[in-house]
């Protein structure tokens, strides 16, 4: 059987010319994230380019169709391990390549000018096919890392394919001859050699096109474990829920752990349906609202629910991630209820006298702003009630300190009861202070003034000891006697001393 050697040449052609399609974009693709595609695609050109001119022989003078046809697939040769070097990020051994190139265009020189000889030439592009796929497999085999070398096994076992199949090339010009200097002759050895060409066109591109998908396909898992390991072991809560329904896609630990779930019972289910957004089922939809109206939400306090009810705390952000063509709903959360509860009990340290847990002067002072504030805009006036305890240090210096503290704590409670409605703070020793919301009838103030005074009169024992005790009660009323809290309680403290003056005289 007969074949045209000529027809097989232009069939390599188009395959050449596919793979430059398909190098192309594959280069195009992943030009940004690989370095060396754009060597491979240069190699593909040049050989296609090589390959026309030797076709295009007994057209063209010889020098083009030989020499610089051989030169230009030699070049390409270089280029295809250049480009597997950058590939694999390894360290590309110039002075070597260089040394066989002008090596292997010296004798292709003699044997095309000096002593043409079709069989040298044709064991030469198999010592090319040798250096070059030997080269690669020494670059992978040998100092390529372990991580790489787990993708580029099959590639190697087709470098050593290529690698085989030149040398049989090279044995077949040493000892079985051809005796025409006419490439294009129908000799079965040239029919088998272009065959192995055609493919060496196939098998290389798609063995590169395979290798940078391993590739991507090992970096995206790599990235994907990666990710999972962190949004996993994240001390920070993470929840990525379906933006339209609010399914839950995932959670990590640090969620599970905080609010006491299971993964199989959040899974699939919507996080109104765990609670997590307590009993006003509306803020999510308000949350979304803001997202659509592309409101940053960043380092915003917010409260969740575990199912049992009880309030979680977090500094809260989320972010809309695309999955699967749909939007999600990525949602990081700190756990601040600890913070919070500090944070709290520093407040209330700052603001309460710690012997009572009354109102402090500070505090008070606060409040005294509100109401001059409200009266401001609604004409409400207000009144303040200064209390000074009645033989306080006698209880201290009959029972000691420790008794006194108690007695104080006792009339505290009952302060508190008497006036549930207003302000009573503590303004230290056996003093107290009161700011009658809403109150500004004297009538109405005598009434309470009674009432805590007897309340505290009343007291007669403590601990099965007996005592007395009484008070004097000073008032004053806003704007009346005062606009500043001084002025008010310097009106009240006045009343307050003649009160006592009078029962010392008594």
């Amino acid at each position: 059987m007969n074949f045209d050697v000529r027809t097989l040449f232009l069939a390599n052609m188009i395959i050449y010319g596919i793979n430059i399609f398909a190098i192309a974009l594959l280069w195009q693709t992943n030009s940004k994230r690989y370095k060396g595609l754009f060597q491979w695609l240069i190699s593909i050109v040049l050989v296609f380019v090589g390959n026309l001119l030797i076709m295009l022989r007994g057209i063209i003078p010889d020098f083009y169709s030989i020499w610089v046809a051989n030169i230009i697939i030699m070049v390409a040769f270089q280029f295809n391990i250049y480009g597997l070097v950058k590939f694999f990020m390894l360290r590309f051994h110039l002075y070597y390549h260089v040394f066989f190139g002008l090596f292997y265009t010296a004798l292709l020189s003699y044997f095309t000018f000096f002593q043409p000889d079709l069989n040298a030439r044709n064991g030469l592009i198999g010592l090319l096919g040798v250096f070059t796929f030997g080269s690669m497999y020494y670059y992978l085999h040998f100092e390529l890392s372990t991580y790489f070398k787990r993708l580029t096994k099959q590639f190697e076992l087709v470098l050593i394919l290529f690698v085989t199949g030149n040398m049989v090339r090279i044995i077949a010009a040493l000892f079985y001859p051809v005796d025409t200097e006419n490439l294009f002759s129908n000799h079965p050895r040239d029919v088998l050699s272009n065959i192995f060409v055609s493919v060496f066109a196939i098998i290389l591109p798609l063995a590169f096109i395979i290798l940078v998908n391993k590739r991507v396909i090992d970096e995206v898992d790599t990235e994907e474990k990666k990710f999972k390991n962190a949004f996993d072991n994240s001390p920070v809560i993470m929840i990525i829920s379906r933006l339209s329904s609010g399914e839950i896609y995932d959670v990590n630990h640090a969620f599970l752990e905080t609010f006491e779930q299971k993964r199989e019972d959040v899974i699939g289910k919507t996080t109104n349906q765990i609670k997590i957004w307590g009993p006003d089922i509306t803020r999510r939809q308000e949350l979304i609202k803001r997202i659509l109206d592309r409101e940053n939400i960043e380092h915003v306090e917010m409260t969740f629910y575990k199912s049992t009810g009880e309030p979680v705390e977090t500094i809260y952000s989320c972010k809309v991630i695309q999955m699967f063509g749909d939007e999600f709903l990525l949602s990081t959360a700190s756990d601040t209820t600890l913070l919070g509860r500090a944070k709290r009990e520093l407040i209330y340290i700052a603001t309460h006298d710690s012997l009572t847990g009354l109102l402090n002067r500070h505090e008070l002072e606060r409040y005294f702003q509100e109401r001059k504030e409200i009266f401001t805009t609604e004409l409400k006036p207000f009144s303040l009630v200064l209390i000074d305890l009645d033989r306080f240090k006698a209880v201290n210096d009959t029972y000691g300190h420790n008794a006194g503290d108690q007695l104080l704590i006792h009339i505290s409670q009952r302060l508190s009861f008497i006036f549930k409605d207003h302000f009573v703070a503590r303004l230290g020793g056996d003093e107290f202070i009161i700011l009658l919301k809403n109150v500004s009838q004297e009538t109405e103030i005598i009434k309470l003034i009674i009432k805590t005074r007897n309340e505290i009169t009343n007291m007669k024992s403590l601990n099965d000891k007996p005592i007395d005790i009484g008070a004097s009660i000073g008032f004053s009323m806003y704007p009346k006697d005062g606009v500043q809290l001084e002025d008010l309680v310097r009106v009240a403290d006045k009343m307050m001393y003649h009160e006592k003056d009078s029962k010392r005289r008594v």
